[in-house]
């Protein structure tokens, strides 16, 4: 793992001392050395922490042997001997992943991408054509972030070192906190900074001179059409087949992704997932590793600790982190340092906590990112199948309007799911209200100025079923946006690298060709992943019993809200109306315990904007 930066640009807009500006904001993502490459209108960097080959010759920027490339790499590729097999003359100087990869470009250019697997985020330059190309992972597992004015270009792993640069203006991208406030976080390409984008997963990007090009190589969606995968499919929707194929490709994942060099671990918690990954873990390489969960202050309806009694049962080396109300507070207030943009989902703190234990024991950890988007497990997936129900298209309205007069948050959550404008936003509808965040409909009145939020595409076909489309949603947008940022961030931040197994490409196109009856039964999310589980853990110690609860960040913000989100602050920051947040806060202390996650995001939002405009933002 390492962090990466540069810039290109035909005239002396950035120079080579910034290239050490940029370095410091990366040092968490490496700190074992620092290595910069520089020529006239280009300068690469790269912070380095290195599992695979550690020696001199494997620094980076690297050289390609014929001395026409160089490029800089964060992340890995797990199947890079398989990729060196093809390779039958080359010498490898050494047993570095990204000296295999950085050949290959050479050979085969932007194709080669396509040979990978793992997660990665990597710039390569052409000195002789003066072409700088940048490339990241299929579903966004590494971040890569860049400027573009229409003339200058610089990247960086962390937006942190894009902005270190003096010559790059801080302004607010008013359509970003628009987004944020609908979905809880900013979807690529966007930032929460005007000329500051995110590349795509699954995308290249390629400038020469004063042109800039962005594409697909890799979409989830095509993969449902791949021939080789729809051949199999007669084979692999049957219960037993498909079952015995995850376990194989499962195994194949992990065994890629568990170091020999490296101490590792995993995070454990009551999802089916996280408890699998463990046990096929402790088959594969013995149970001699840590396992971490995070233990939330009791109530009178606790959900039961399912992660001890998993540990237990596995007999790893376990640990439990507790946590009390005040952690939150110290936590939110350190969020723009830890954190490079807003996001509203809670498990920021969830993932704080395991990556300030996890450097303790472990430089890598595993974690099951992934499997909700895969096999349905999200509450998103259960409403898009309600609503496609044909009675519920006609009594929605209605049925709306009665459970909005309950402010009970079950209730007010359904009236809001039930109460889309169009089915063309529904995919986002159903995302948003789920997470009781702000739909379409409420952002003008409560923005000082609103840009509105186009639909987000995913695929236009009738033959996939509504869970289908809602979790294609989740592939583009979620995953990379949200749950795997936050990943990043938390782990980087203590400089452990993160291993997704369940995200290995083969996995995730095996799952979206497969039968949704054996991701969805019943009532039953995530299916295949707990027939699997049951082979190796008792579904008695992780079966989740659903027990209503109040959450306890609704909990904390009953005594802390005035503190983030008083008139001072809110008019300060200018992007939303202080009435409107000051109605929100009245309903609240009603009972109407359904806004919190509103008012969390409204917090979120201006705990970034206070501490950006305090380093020079301008909000136009």
């Amino acid at each position: 793992m390492s962090g990466i930066a540069g810039f290109f640009s035909p005239n002396t807009f950035f120079s080579e001392t910034d290239l050490q500006q940029m370095a410091a904001p990366l040092q968490k993502r490496g700190a074992q050395s620092s290595h910069h490459y520089y020529e006239e209108g280009l300068g690469l960097i790269h912070q380095r922490l290195s599992f695979v080959d550690k020696s001199p010759e494997a620094q980076q920027p690297m050289q390609s042997h014929n001395g026409r490339f160089v490029m800089v790499m964060d992340g890995q590729a797990y199947n890079h001997h398989e990729i060196a097999r093809g390779f039958s003359n080359e010498q490898f100087n050494t047993t570095s992943d990204a000296e295999i990869i950085l050949e290959n470009f050479v050979e085969k250019n932007i194709r080669s991408i396509y040979q990978i697997n793992g997660m990665f985020a990597a710039a390569t330059y052409d000195r002789e054509e003066k072409v700088l190309s940048l490339f990241r992972d299929r579903v966004g597992i590494k971040p890569l972030f860049y400027y573009w004015d229409e003339e200058n270009f610089a990247f960086a792993s962390e937006l942190h070192a894009l902005l270190k640069l003096p010559q790059i203006k801080r302004r607010l991208n008013k359509k970003a906190v628009a987004e944020f406030l609908h979905l809880g976080y900013i979807p690529a390409p966007h930032t929460l900074y005007k000329h500051i984008f995110k590349l795509e997963p699954g995308s290249w990007l390629r400038i020469q001179d004063k042109n800039l090009i962005v594409k697909k190589y890799w979409t989830v969606a095509d993969k449902i059409y791949e021939p080789k995968l729809r051949s199999r499919l007669p084979y692999l929707n049957t219960e037993a087949n498909a079952l015995k194929h995850f376990e194989k490709i499962l195994l194949e994942s992990l065994e890629q992704r568990t170091p020999t060099t490296a101490t590792y671990g995993t995070w454990l918690d009551h999802h089916p997932e996280s408890c699998l990954l463990t046990a096929l873990l402790a088959k594969q390489k013995g149970n001699d590793f840590p396992t971490l969960s995070v233990a939330y202050p009791k109530t009178k309806n606790n959900e039961p600790r399912n992660a001890v009694k998993v540990a237990e049962h596995l007999k790893t080396n376990h640990e439990e982190i507790s946590v009390s109300f005040d952690d939150i507070r110290s936590f939110v207030n350190s969020l723009p340092e830890k954190f490079q943009e807003p996001v509203a989902d809670f498990n920021q703190f969830t993932y704080t906590l395991l990556g300030q234990k996890s450097k303790e024991v472990a430089e890598v950890i595993m974690t099951a990112q992934g499997a909700d988007a895969l096999f349905f497990g999200n509450g998103t997936h259960h409403w898009a199948q309600r609503l496609d129900s044909s009675w519920i298209k006609t009594i929605r309205k209605p049925y709306a309007y009665l459970l909005k007069i309950n402010k009970s948050t079950k209730a007010r959550k359904a009236s809001a799911l039930l109460n889309y404008s169009h089915k063309d936003d529904l995919l986002s509808h159903v995302y948003s209200q789920e997470h009781l965040l702000f739909s379409k409909r409420e952002l003008p009145s409560l923005l000082s100025s609103y840009t509105p939020i186009s639909p987000y595409p995913v695929i236009d076909d009738a033959s996939l079923t509504p869970l289908e489309q809602q979790a294609l949603f989740d592939i583009n947008y979620d995953l990379p946006g949200n749950s795997l940022f936050l990943l990043d961030q938390a782990l980087m931040s203590n400089t452990v690298e993160a291993r997704t197994p369940l995200l290995d490409f083969r996995i995730i196109e095996f799952a979206i060709n497969l039968n949704p009856q054996l991701k969805y039964r019943g009532a039953q999310p995530k299916y295949l992943v707990k027939q699997l589980l049951q082979k190796f853990v008792p579904e008695k110690l992780w079966a989740k019993q659903k027990l209503e609860q109040t959450p306890m960040l609704a909990q904390w913000m009953e005594k802390e809200l005035d503190d983030y989100l008083n008139e001072k602050i809110v008019k300060e920051c200018g992007v939303v109306e202080f009435e409107v947040v000051q109605q929100l806060k009245e309903q609240f202390k009603k009972g109407h315990t359904y806004l919190y996650n509103r008012l969390w995001a409204l917090t979120i939002l201006h705990v970034f904007l206070s501490n950006a405009i305090a380093q020079g933002m301008e909000v136009e």
